[in-house]
């Protein structure tokens, strides 16, 4: 059962992936391919040591917050599928998304599975917190620390996220930090008892 979790989890977010890469091309206005071209040059200047460090992360600053301000919209809207398919999809399905339906598996704990027991799942594993934050710090903070934080939230959800696949892979029970946190777990269905 602990790979096809894994596997439950690589599908749904290439579902994720494709919904997003799907609305983007919508949000490709010319501010934000003049921004993609002006980090590209900034790029390549600093790889061919035109400049040096410390401009270059001055600029890669500046340029990165322009151009995830002209994302909002986007980002907005990857918030939103994300409540819809990780949060309401599976409180409304049993404890199932379109992975976990794939790999006949049910996310359940004793009692009632509550929409709060997906929410904070959600914010956990699914990356809903980092996207909530860097889209809430982008308009607040001075462009440095933006980087900064964006960046340390990014670490903080890999390590997340390779914590809680270690943890399914290794533990004798298979549940990740998301689990006990919402002290649920995942089972296996089967569809003739159901």
């Amino acid at each position: 059962m602990k790979y096809k979790r894994l596997i439950a989890y690589l599908i749904d977010f290439a579902i994720l992936c494709i919904f997003i890469f799907m609305v983007s091309i919508f949000f490709q206005t010319s501010n934000i391919n003049h921004l993609q071209i002006e980090m590209s040059s900034l790029n390549e200047q600093f790889l061919l040591k035109k400049i040096d460090f410390v401009t270059y992360l001055n600029y890669y600053s500046i340029i990165l917050q322009d151009l995830d301000k002209q994302k909002v919209g986007l980002e907005v809207i990857g918030i939103v599928f994300m409540i819809l398919y990780y949060i309401v999809l599976p409180y409304k399905n049993k404890g199932r998304t379109l992975g976990k339906m794939l790999m006949h598996l049910e996310i359940y704990k004793e009692g009632k599975v509550g929409i709060d027991t997906f929410l904070v799942r959600c914010l956990l594993i699914n990356g809903l917190a980092f996207l909530v934050f860097s889209t809430f710090f982008v308009f607040i903070l001075p462009s440095f620390s933006y980087l900064l934080t964006i960046s340390i939230l990014g670490i903080l959800q890999i390590m997340l996220v390779f914590i809680s696949t270690c943890m399914i892979l290794y533990k004798k029970d298979g549940r990740a930090l998301h689990d006990m946190f919402t002290f649920s777990y995942v089972r296996e269905y089967d569809e003739v008892k159901k």
